[in-house]
């Protein structure tokens, strides 16, 4: 029996596949996963139940295309089988796709996610916030994949105090779904401050625990805040919805669940920078303030003072011992002189006022109603005190009081007569 080489038996396959009318031109309907846009082409795997199939399609054909495709979509695509001789692997090289329906994954997936929004699991006031500087982490990913050593890493490179307490647990298949509420229920029994939820990326049935309606419910009734990094960045888990942070990735997730302490410590130690230069400043200022009331306090000083005014005692009697006789002798004949002029001044005012005084003496008689009563006038009020000038003044039956000489009386108008 001959021996082959492995190059024969991939071109053998290959010349069978060309071969065979069937697989030159058919037509197969799936599900899109796993979909890929390249400069070089366009990758996916097209999957039923129970199989999956490899496919390409040339840069040239992908313009064809009336839509997007993208994982979770239904779609008949037309085109050969082909094999790659050197790496023994064969795949469908469609020509064309046609978009078919949602695929099951993508509709059980769009309708939990309109169930729970309904229920307002995604609602953001149920949202934890993330504590500003926990003591413990608790990490919720697969211990077998890269993903546990870049998120414990990436939170020791930012936070090298804090304490990580890892869960580790199934990202994949039927069992990893109860495997992570499990997780999630033992962290918060144990106590963490924050919880990271992730695993790298894959296929949407890799990644299918994360849209799990008991995950989803897990997270929602936990107290403590959960973030998710799920896959890469395009995908997107029910976990993620329900998270209080959802991040694109198992690094940016743990990222987010700690403060960077190098940026802290460095703001730190530049407060207390600042706080010190404040406080010198301020003793400076404050020793400045003292020293002048401690100057001031010495010239109010009643040592301080006394003395001073002993010096200007001293002083002044000197100015007085010196200058007193002769001061005196000049106030003297000031004094002296000044009376003269006074004397001579009151003499000559008393005369002035003595002429003023008789001729306003004689202006006041003959203003004065007595004189003019005594010449036989006669002065009228009525009984309220006014005077009466003008019969217009007067009343029929009025009482009047008559003002005379030697006295007055009181008489009652009978009888009123206007001039002219």
């Amino acid at each position: 029996m001959p021996v082959f080489s492995v190059s024969q038996v991939n071109k053998h396959l290959s010349d069978l596949i060309q071969g065979d009318g069937l697989l030159a031109d058919l037509e197969v309907q799936g599900e899109v996963s796993n979909c890929k846009y390249h400069p070089s082409g366009l990758y996916f795997t097209l999957k039923d139940p129970h199989s999956k199939l490899t496919c390409y399609m040339r840069p040239s054909l992908m313009q064809r295309l009336s839509f997007e495709l993208e994982d979770g979509i239904e779609v008949v695509c037309k085109g050969s089988v082909s094999v790659h001789q050197p790496g023994g692997t064969y795949s469908l090289n469609p020509v064309t796709i046609t978009r078919v329906g949602m695929g099951q994954f993508h509709e059980r997936f769009e309708a939990l996610k309109t169930e729970l929004l309904e229920m307002g699991m995604f609602s953001r006031e149920y949202k934890k916030p993330i504590p500003l500087f926990p003591k413990t982490v608790g990490v919720l990913t697969s211990s077998k994949g890269d993903a546990v050593e870049d998120i414990t890493s990436k939170i020791l490179g930012k936070d090298p105090y804090v304490q990580i307490i890892v869960y580790p647990t199934l990202v994949q298949g039927e069992k990893a779904a109860p495997n992570i509420v499990a997780g999630i229920q033992a962290l918060e029994k144990y106590g963490v401050d924050v919880m990271v939820l992730g695993r790298g990326g894959g296929t949407i049935e890799d990644l299918w625990c994360f849209n799990d309606r008991s995950v989803a419910e897990a997270i929602f009734h936990c107290k403590v805040p959960i973030i998710t990094g799920i896959g890469h960045t395009p995908d997107t888990s029910i976990a993620d919805f329900v998270a209080d942070v959802w991040e694109t990735t198992p690094t940016a997730a743990a990222l987010a669940s700690v403060p960077d302490m190098r940026e802290v410590l460095r703001n730190l130690a530049e407060q207390e920078r600042y706080l010190n230069e404040l406080m010198r400043r301020h003793l400076r200022d404050r020793r400045s303030e003292l020293q002048m009331a401690r100057s001031r306090l010495e010239g109010f000083s009643p040592v301080n003072q006394l003395d001073h005014k002993k010096e200007q005692l001293v002083v002044l009697q000197r100015h007085l011992e010196q200058g007193m006789y002769y001061a005196l002798q000049d106030r003297k004949d000031e004094l002296e002189h000044t009376k003269d002029r006074l004397d001579r001044y009151m003499d000559k005012a008393l005369t002035l006022r003595k002429h003023k005084l008789g001729l306003l003496i004689e202006r006041m008689k003959g203003l004065s109603p007595l004189n003019k009563l005594s010449s036989g006038y006669s002065y009228v009020e009525d009984m309220n005190g006014n005077n009466i000038k003008s019969v217009e003044d007067l009343q029929p039956d009025q009482e009047i009081r008559f003002y005379m000489t030697d006295g007055t009386a009181i008489a009652r108008v009978r009888e009123i007569s206007k001039n002219g």
